[in-house]
Parts: C-alpha cells; sequence; structure tokens
C-alpha cells in the first residue's frame, strides 16, 4: 500500500472518531471535516474510465475573542486511478496526494465579514461557472443587509488566487457580487445575484496544455474570461420539503462569440438535512463562455456542450449521505453523447 493510500485510511479512521473528539470541551478546537467514497464509470470517450476515489478533509477552528475565527484543513485523496491520468481526466484534484485545503482567519459581526488565506470562494456561483470543491487564496469583503424579515440587499468583493491543480503560473481572480433577497429563511423566498468574475493571468494555463474545451491560438487563450453572472433563485415548500429551482445565465464579455451559457435546476428535498432529494439540472454552455477549468469537474464537458444531470440522493440523518447522478452530454458538432455515471457515499462533521 503506497504512503498515500495509507494516509488516506489514516484519515478515514480519524474521520469517524472525530464527532467524539468535539464533544471534548477540554480541546480548545473544534474539529471539522467530511469524507466521500465515489464510484465513477464514464464512457463514449476516446478513454472509458472506470474507478473508485475516496477524498478527506481534516480541519479544525478556533472561535477567538471579538468576531475572529481561524481554520485549517487538510486534504487527503487516494483512489484506484494513475495520478498520471488526472489531466487527461479533466480532474480538479490530484488523486493520491495529500495537500493544504484550508489555512485562513475570518472577522465577522451580524453584517459584515473579512476573509483572508485559503479557503472556499465566499460567494454563490452554481457549478456552470465555479467549482466548489476549489480553495482560492486571497482577501474578500461581505456585508449583508437583511432586515428581520431576511429581506434586503448583500454584496461582497475579493480579489484571489484560484490555485487550480495544475497551476504553474498564478492565474488571479477579482469577483464581485451583489444580490437582493427576499424572505430567506421563511417558506416561500427568493434571491436575484448578479456577479462579475474577471480572471487574469491565464497565458500560462494555456501553454501548458490546460485550456480543456475553451480555444487556444498558439500558446495563448483565444478569447479573455470576464463573467456576468445572473442568478434567479426561488424556494418553496412541497409536500413538507424544500423546492429551489435555480436559473443560471451567463456572458463572457472578454469573447467576441462561444461566449453565452445558461443551466437550470430543481431540486426536491435536503439529502443533508435527512430523507430524500430528487434533483434535475440542464446546461449548455459556448466554447469560451467560461474558464473550463474553473467550472464544476463533475460535468465531463465544462464548456462547448449541453447536457442533463438528474439524481437521487437520500440522507440517513444530518451527517450522512449518499447520492447517484447520472450525466447525458453531448459536445457541440457532435452526435455521439458522453455518459457519466457517479455513486457518492458522503459524511460530514
Amino acid at each position: 500500500m503506497s504512503g498515500t493510500r495509507l494516509a488516506i485510511f489514516t484519515g478515514l479512521l480519524a474521520a469517524l472518531s472525530m464527532p467524539l473528539m468535539a464533544q471534548d470541551e477540554g480541546l480548545g478546537f473544534v474539529p471539522f471535516g467530511d469524507a466521500r467514497l465515489r464510484y465513477e464509470n464514464t464512457r463514449h470517450i476516446p478513454v472509458e474510465i472506470e474507478r473508485v476515489r475516496a477524498r478527506v478533509h481534516l480541519g479544525a477552528l478556533y472561535l477567538g475573542v471579538e468576531g475572529w475565527e481561524f481554520g485549517a484543513a487538510a486534504l487527503l485523496n487516494a483512489g484506484t486511478d494513475d495520478a498520471r491520468d488526472n489531466r487527461r481526466n479533466r480532474d480538479n484534484e490530484r488523486s493520491d496526494r495529500v495537500s493544504l485545503d484550508q489555512l485562513y482567519a475570518r472577522w465577522q459581526d451580524e453584517r459584515l465579514s473579512l476573509q483572508f488565506g485559503k479557503a472556499q470562494l465566499p460567494f454563490a456561483l452554481t457549478p456552470l461557472v465555479w467549482d466548489a470543491d476549489l480553495r482560492p487564496i486571497g482577501l474578500s469583503v461581505s456585508r449583508a443587509g437583511l432586515n428581520d424579515e431576511g429581506t434586503g440587499f448583500a454584496y461582497g468583493a475579493g480579489y484571489f488566487a484560484p490555485d487550480f491543480v495544475f497551476d504553474n503560473q498564478k492565474p488571479r481572480l477579482a469577483a464581485v457580487q451583489a444580490g437582493w433577497h427576499w424572505q430567506q429563511g421563511q417558506a416561500i423566498s427568493a434571491s436575484a445575484l448578479l456577479s462579475y468574475l474577471r480572471f487574469a493571468k491565464l497565458d500560462g494555463l494555456a501553454a501548458n496544455g490546460i485550456s480543456r474545451t475553451n480555444r487556444r491560438l498558439g500558446a495563448n487563450f483565444l478569447s479573455d474570461y470576464e463573467l456576468l453572472d445572473f442568478q434567479l433563485i426561488g424556494r418553496l415548500t412541497l409536500a413538507e420539503k424544500p423546492l429551489t429551482v435555480v436559473l443560471d445565465g451567463v456572458d463572457n464579455r472578454g469573447s467576441d462569440d462561444l461566449n453565452k451559457a445558461g443551466r437550470a435546476s430543481i431540486t426536491w428535498g435536503n439529502m443533508r438535512e435527512g430523507g430524500v432529494e430528487l434533483g434535475l439540472a440542464y446546461q449548455r454552455s459556448g466554447r469560451d463562455s467560461v474558464l473550463a477549468i474553473a467550472a464544476e469537474d463533475d460535468w465531463w464537458f465544462q464548456s462547448f456542450a449541453r447536457g442533463t444531470m438528474p439524481w437521487v440522493g437520500y440522507g440517513f440523518n444530518q451527517t450522512t449521505w449518499m447520492r447517484v447522478a447520472a450525466f447525458d452530454e453531448r459536445r457541440d458538432g457532435t452526435s455521439q453523447s458522453t455518459k457519466r455515471f457517479l455513486f457518492d457515499l458522503s459524511t460530514q462533521w
């Protein structure tokens, strides 16, 4: 057994004991993390992919005085696939690797939040535009102005190094998001979000062959990536379960053509709260509408394609759940569809 795989299994054992450790008030910190075991089968591509991958996040929070929070976490990955194939398989995470996942400081009060370091991107974006597994390095400020009924404006801005998995030249991302929210936390609620994302210093990615489905001109990207993203989100309760509809439209202002993308999804239930979750997503993306390496890698094509994703999830409780997802995607200009099947078993604490 390789040293990395041994570390992963050790991490899985630690994951089982973390909730028990959290009960000890004498530790002086709050452990957190998650673990996921995934089976994948992808067909109708040049090489069929069948693999099992395990991922573990292990971290801890320190909650300081006057609104300060400090967090750090390690990421442990292992799989039956070969790490040499991560680039070919369009993965946003390496196989068989132990790495730093988060290291950040955050200060917040009831309305204002300041964040520094390596952490999740502090903006709400769909898989069409951003992979939630990415951990950019940077700083951000966010402010929420919601009233007691959960209605009002929220906005934020930040500057980051996206820290992509094959990142050699350190691209940059400047992001701004403004949103209006209506009755957040109520039985019926809605949100409208407008975001602007400007990626810079991308030529190192293209020169190293990491353009994926985006167009290149020699060793450079053909287009710039200045994304204007608009989301409409509606929520209500149906048969005692949450029903959420999300519409997302993207216009890449840095490209003259093939620069539009759209996504629609509907979800009934929430497996992370226990019970059944049913979902369906459809997305259509022009070749240079989004930066492919930043988009969700559960989809085989991050741009230059259209496809559907139905899924079924079930939460055993509020910490452990499973999901089965299928993908039917077709690249522009072809008649054959790529089929992908994912089965996930996940837990968090």
